[in-house]
């Protein structure tokens, strides 16, 4: 992947790196995410994280991101087999937002976001937008589809949403809706 596009930002390269070439913060935050898929504890060195990468901001802000596969042995929520992508964003080596894609191959099934969080102080600022869009050129790259919105849409997520469908960048799905979940996906 040469470079993807981001709202008001010229496409970015993406640099691959290694694994602990990442800050400690992001490190930490990908090693915890993992615990919610696994029944025991991990040791970094076990939790076989692929493809990391880094890209940089013209903010000064830097996304990283991780694979990672649950495996057999270890698995308690993915009992189909899930593949992650967990996402990072950093700045002054501090993690001020995050996300995950979650996709269980197979017909039929997309990439949706696992979770998002963008940080107190840096909401609002179109972070969390970006990482969207981030994380809908990994799914399409990665899978071969769009990213599609989790399974409990907050309320700020919808907003968002609703923002990328008024562009035309996604659509909302009525035939999936349950009573106060709007479902999206990218185009």
């Amino acid at each position: 992947m040469e470079g993807i596009p981001l709202k008001n930002e010229k496409a970015q390269a993406i640099e691959a790196i290694r694994f602990d070439e990442m800050p400690e913060p992001a490190r930490r935050l990908f090693s915890s995410s993992v615990e919610l898929y696994i029944r025991e504890s991990l040791p970094e060195s076990e939790m076989r994280f692929t493809n990391p990468i880094r890209i940089q901001h013209a903010d000064s802000v830097e996304t990283y991101a991780v694979d990672w596969e649950t495996p057999a042995e270890y698995a308690v929520r993915d009992e189909e087999g899930g593949i992650h992508t967990f996402v990072a964003d950093v700045k002054d080596g501090a993690v001020i937002g995050d996300g995950e894609i979650t996709y269980y191959p197979g017909e039929g099934h997309f990439p949706f976001v696992g979770r998002m969080e963008t940080r107190e102080a840096y909401r609002r600022t179109g972070l969390g937008e970006r990482r969207y869009l981030f994380l809908n050129a990994l799914a399409k790259e990665k899978y071969g589809k769009p990213l599609m919105a989790g399974y409990k849409t907050t309320e700020d997520a919808a907003a968002v949403w609703k923002r990328f469908v008024d562009q035309g960048l996604a659509v909302e799905l009525v035939e999936t809706q349950t009573e106060g979940d709007h479902k999206y996906r990218f185009i």
